[in-house]
């Protein structure tokens, strides 16, 4: 085989590989004008040691981005991705969507230092076919029953929202007592670990939240899985103590090492053989 044709043959796997790492492109995101639709995405804001919350519609629908969706695992930026430092203080840049300053974090702003978050979508396609997307401190329940719960409460959030404020992208709260509360609404069991013990689907404000896909593939099974583009970070929302939400994930600067399989070494070794080959007749002649 003529050098020019491997080199031809290599630059066409290239371009093969290239094309089916392609990601489709999450559009910027935009601030709503009305109450999240059953499937929306939604950020919940409270204070831990009191009453003030805040809710807001982050304006994509859950189906936009779930794992399989690939919205939220480029490895490039792009359509609402930036490259951005790492806003955790990690040495390093990510792939960054800012939804910039929280509408209304000034109701919770005064107690930041009590406050948590969390950024929650479901989509209930019907028995087996569940699926949520939730922030998460640790690796959120797989249970059968729990996922179904986990949706129930969110979506029952979404039409609370709607019979009270369908015209409101983002409702405050400082007596806890409305429906759409996540101190005593529809939201507080994601809060308080009353879905499954133990389990908290919010964190700090200051913090990062791993992000997870849960879905169910029986009517006994589930499965979550965080977000990955391949690189060595995971992606992960974080809300800053002034009120800025990003979501972030792994350039392709932290990719960890892959190791190149035995056939790769034998290709590139018999490679180098014929290189050599052909300058040694090139030598006699």
């Amino acid at each position: 085989m003529k050098l020019s044709a491997i080199s031809t043959t290599a630059a066409a796997v290239g371009l093969a590989l290239a094309s089916a790492s392609a990601q489709a492109a999450l559009a910027p995101p935009t601030a709503a004008t009305g109450s999240p639709t059953a499937t929306g995405l939604i950020l919940a804001i409270f204070n831990t040691a009191g009453t003030q919350s805040d809710v807001v519609n982050l304006n994509y629908d859950a189906s936009a981005v779930t794992l399989a969706s690939g919205n939220l695992t480029p490895t490039t930026a792009g359509g609402a991705f930036a490259l951005a430092a790492n806003p955790t203080g990690a040495a390093g840049q990510v792939l960054q969507v800012d939804f910039g300053i929280v509408p209304g974090f000034s109701t919770v702003a005064g107690v930041a230092a009590t406050s948590n978050y969390m950024v929650v979508g479901g989509l209930n396609g019907g028995a087996g076919t569940e699926e949520a997307v939730v922030t998460s401190v640790t690796t959120p329940p797989t249970a059968y029953n729990a996922v179904g719960n986990l949706i129930n409460n969110i979506q029952s959030e979404s039409a609370n929202w709607l019979q009270t404020a369908p015209n409101s992208g983002s409702l405050q709260d400082t007596t806890g007592t409305t429906s759409t509360s996540p101190v005593n609404g529809s939201l507080s069991g994601l809060r308080a670990g009353q879905l499954v013990t133990g389990q908290q689907f919010s964190g700090a404000v200051g913090s990062a939240l791993g992000f997870y896909d849960i879905t169910t593939t029986s009517k006994h099974v589930a499965s979550d899985t965080p977000y990955s583009n391949g690189n060595a970070t995971d992606g992960f929302f974080f809300l800053a103590s002034n009120g800025d939400l990003t979501y972030n994930i792994g350039t392709a600067g932290t990719a960890p090492a892959v190791p190149l399989p035995p056939a790769a070494w034998l290709f590139g070794s018999g490679l180098l053989g014929m290189v050599g080959i052909a300058r040694r007749r090139r030598t006699q002649a």
